[in-house]
């Protein structure tokens, strides 16, 4: 498979034209290339009230605090933010279906206004804490963490405004991944996992299942609560699990008896940028070296 050109950058991946790839469903109710992403269970539209009482919320019980984060009081922008609302989430959001995407979580729309939908997950009462802590944290573009979270009666609720897709639906997809998208994808997941480990934590149940993409080809790591802090000592090796997660992008399956490779050689020869990155991931290199290894097996690809 020879690689194609680009000029879009590694850190964007082509969602749209990933999907016009994939064939429309059997009642032809959605054009190639205009579809949303699919949402298991999401219920048929309903067309919106525009009645101005419908969207007149209306404020009831005591006065809510509003808790900034630590970005507001280092004079961070507003949008990198953690915000924490004393308040229970149902009072802003109504709930419409509950779906499992790296985890369960519920799917919400405004009181006001309820034209976007929103993911709101339920933190368990005893990593109430920890969560807490790692949303104020961490702020990376790959990483997946909330901008607003609502504490009420003993329970977390952290709200996500874009609802993405897994790998996994990607996996599922009939439609392959070109060197150029594969290299995308791969490059945000090392550049989340670089900062993370910058920020001394290890994610210990990395996979397909648990890296979302957006409708806007970010690449974001879900899971946080399968973090752990980093001993002193120690550097995390995340060979095993970027090398099922290459292969199933590549093939849509692992082989079998933990072996590193592809069956398909035409798709992808022995020559090409994906076949040296799984080549690199096998010398247990780090993952700073496999993103520089990416990024270079890629630069040298175009070259030609």
């Amino acid at each position: 498979m020879s690689s194609r050109r680009s000029d879009r950058p590694l850190t964007q991946f082509a969602m749209q034209d990933f999907l016009s790839r994939t064939k429309p469903p059997p009642d032809g109710s959605e054009q190639m290339g205009e579809r949303r992403l699919a949402q298991p269970g999401q219920p048929g539209k309903r067309t919106l009230t525009r009645n101005p009482e419908t969207h007149r919320k209306i404020m009831r019980g005591p006065v809510k605090d509003l808790v900034l984060g630590e970005a507001s009081q280092s004079g961070g922008a507003l949008g990198d933010t953690f915000i924490i609302r004393r308040e229970s989430p149902w009072e802003t959001f109504k709930k419409i279906y509950e779906c499992e995407l790296a985890g369960r979580f519920d799917v919400a729309i405004p009181h006001v206004r309820p034209e976007r939908l929103v993911a709101i997950r339920t933190i368990r009462a005893e990593n109430i804490d920890r969560m807490l802590h790692l949303y104020q944290r961490i702020q990376h573009p790959n990483i997946l963490c909330p901008q607003e979270c609502f504490l009420h009666e003993g329970s977390a609720f952290a709200l996500h405004d874009d609802i993405p897709i897994s790998l996994d639906h990607i996996i599922a997809c009939e439609a392959y991944l070109d060197e150029v998208e594969l290299a995308t994808i791969l490059v945000q997941i090392l550049d989340g996992l670089l900062y993370l480990t910058d920020q001394r934590i290890e994610h210990r149940r990395l996979s397909s299942s648990n890296v979302l993409v957006t409708g806007r080809g970010e690449v974001k790591i879900a899971g946080l609560h399968e973090c752990v802090e980093l001993q002193a000592d120690h550097t995390p090796r995340y060979s095993k699990p970027l090398e099922v997660i290459t292969m199933e992008l590549m093939q849509k399956y692992e082989k079998e008896d933990n072996r590193i490779g592809v069956d398909d050689v035409e798709r992808w020869p022995c020559d090409s940028y994906a076949i040296g990155f799984l080549s690199s991931i096998e010398t247990e290199a780090s993952v700073r070296e496999l993103r520089e290894k990416l990024v270079s097996l890629e630069l040298s690809n175009k070259a030609y």
